[in-house]
C-alpha cells in the first residue's frame, strides 16, 4: 500500500461505511475507527444489535469514505474504499487493543469490536497535483490475519 494512503488513514479517525439492506437499498453509518496497518483492516465498535451490524452479518461487503478532518471546498483529500465485514477467528483481542489505544474512553461503552478488511482503496489528493488519484488493490496472496 502506498505510503500516503497509509499516513492519511492513520491520521483520521472518522469514517462512513456503506452497505446494502434487505431490499437492496444502501445504508451507510458513520464510526469512529483505528487501522491495522499489517493486514491492512478497519476496526471499529458498534453494538451486535444495531441496525447497520445486523445487515453486514447478512451481506458483508462494504464500500465507504474516509475524509480529511480538515475539510474545505479545495483542496479535497480522501479516500473511497471497499471491502468486507471480516469475522477473524483469532487476533480480535489484538484488533480491540489497537481500538482501544486510539480511542480510551471507548472502554467505557457497550458494544463490539468488527474489523472491515479493506480489498481496495481509491486516494483523491488535490492538494499536491489537481486531481491526483493512488489505487491500491490488496494482493490476493495476502495472508490472512
Amino acid at each position: 500500500m502506498d505510503a500516503e494512503i497509509k499516513e492519511f488513514i492513520q491520521k483520521q479517525k472518522i469514517a462512513t461505511i456503506c452497505c446494502v439492506d434487505e431490499q437492496g437499498n444502501p445504508y451507510c453509518f458513520t464510526c469512529f475507527y483505528a487501522f491495522n496497518l499489517q493486514h491492512c483492516l478497519l476496526i471499529f465498535k458498534s453494538s451486535a444489535t444495531s441496525r447497520h451490524i445486523k445487515l453486514l452479518l447478512e451481506r458483508q461487503q462494504v464500500s465507504g469514505t474516509i475524509l480529511s478532518g480538515k475539510m474545505s471546498a479545495f483542496p479535497v483529500k480522501g479516500i473511497q474504499f471497499s471491502g468486507a465485514l471480516w469475522e477473524p477467528t483469532t487476533h480480535v483481542l489484538d484488533a480491540a487493543m489497537e481500538y482501544y489505544k486510539k480511542f480510551p474512553l471507548a472502554l467505557t461503552l457497550s458494544g463490539e469490536i468488527f474489523l472491515v478488511k479493506l480489498e481496495g482503496i481509491k486516494m483523491t489528493n488535490s492538494q499536491k497535483i489537481l486531481g491526483k488519484k493512488i489505487v491500491w488493490q490488496r494482493d490476493s496472496s495476502d495472508i490472512e490475519y
